[in-house]
């Protein structure tokens, strides 16, 4: 059996992964089919933008500011829009606006036109009716009915990728949801892998090799287990089972206490992975989400933690007070590991200019500690009962 320090890292990881898997499936909770009929479009941005960083862009999703005429992703320093109607010529349209005159509302500061982003199935399709608002004067500095293509770009989504995005189980939403675990979920297995390092280099006399291998396999497991969780999670937040699984806004005044806790605890997660923050009313609407998320998320990963366990039971490998010992250290670590998240994030909160690779960081370091915290109180808890039991 792996090393106790071990294991109290790996619990530790993959409940401060939980936590960020559970923020992240917010996304698809909110955009999906079952929830919003426009969601494709928002999905679409966000889908895109994870394609980008893939090939080595530098892109960013900041539609979400609400700024009038403002873009929807940054990519590589060049504001965009990303429209996703059913026709190429509805994306163009939704661009101009309907009063002052019918002109071309999206304007980067120097007054040239955004380029407007739509379904690559759909481009040739747009790019004529772009050339159409050019030759109406519609589109301002702009006269040359040829430079259309210079303004509307071809997307790498189909507007039917787009609308499976929002479904579970689709080829599409699949593939979102593993290219974003991987980028999460390898944080995770970096400071877990460094953890077990450190811990076993200290506690084996400094033997190099056998504390590479605690690193990696240590890792490799938190990973894993973290990845199929989130994959599974942001699945089923596309469902309406999700959607009917309790929702907690109902019980808790925005205007009191616990509105204010609430607030203060969603923005502090959403600040560990990089998300904006959000206003009260949002972040109980946002925290209710997380907070399904979050029991499916530890409801699987518990079932996960006891296989090995309850196998050992059944086989008369270990007794029942033991099995039993083993299930509350791994509660209260699970418990002590996502406490000790969210209090680093909130802790880190005030540092608004902190790059979120940095206190995503922080954050599952210290949800390793907390996981190593919890071991140590139960172990405490346990040679206590032994005591009296004696």
């Amino acid at each position: 059996m792996a090393d106790k320090n071990e294991r109290s890292v790996y619990i530790g990881a993959v409940s401060g992964c939980n936590v960020i898997s559970a923020e992240k499936a917010v996304v698809p909770a909110n955009y999906s089919a079952v929830n919003s009929t426009t969601g494709h479009g928002l999905m679409a941005e966000e889908a895109l933008t994870v394609i980008d960083k893939f090939s080595g862009r530098s892109a960013e999703v900041v539609g979400r500011t609400n700024i009038k005429n403002g873009p929807d992703r940054m990519v590589d320093g060049a504001a965009l829009q990303t429209k996703f109607y059913n026709s190429g010529k509805g994306c163009v349209q939704a661009c101009f606006d309907k009063e002052n005159g019918g002109l071309y509302r999206y304007l980067n500061s120097d007054g040239s036109p955004m380029p407007v982003e739509v379904p690559k199935d759909m481009y040739d399709d747009a790019v004529e009716a772009f050339r159409a608002k050019i030759s109406q004067g519609k589109v301002p500095g702009v006269t040359d009915v040829n430079e259309a293509g210079n303004y509307v770009r071809k997307s790498d989504l189909t507007y039917a990728d787009a609308m499976n995005l929002c479904k579970p189980f689709t080829a599409q939403s699949l593939l979102y949801d593993c290219a974003t675990g991987i980028i999460y979920c390898s944080f995770a297995f970096g400071i877990s892998a460094l953890a077990a390092f450190i811990l076993e280099y200290s506690r084996n006399g400094r033997n190099k090799k056998k504390a590479l291998f605690s690193a990696v396999r240590t890792g490799a497991k938190v990973f894993g287990l973290s990845y199929v969780a989130h994959i599974l999670c942001s699945q089923f937040a596309r469902t309406e089972l999700f959607k009917s699984v309790w929702d907690i806004t109902g019980y808790i005044n925005s205007e009191g206490f616990f509105g204010g806790a609430v607030k203060s605890v969603n923005n502090a997660v959403r600040f560990s992975v990089g998300d904006s923050v959000s206003s009260v009313s949002a972040s109980l609407t946002q925290f209710s989400k997380m907070f399904r998320a979050g029991i499916f998320m530890n409801l699987f990963t518990m079932l996960i933690f006891l296989v090995p366990d309850t196998v050992r039971v059944f086989v008369r490998d270990i007794s029942g007070f033991e099995y039993l010992n083993r299930v509350f250290m791994i509660v209260i670590s699970r418990i002590f590991s996502t406490v000790f998240y969210i209090t680093a994030a909130l802790m880190l909160g005030s540092f608004s200019s902190l790059p979120y690779m940095v206190s995503m960081t922080v954050c599952l370091a210290a949800s390793c500690i907390g996981g190593i915290a919890g071991r140590a109180v139960v172990s405490k808890l346990t040679e206590r009962f032994m005591i009296l039991r004696a």
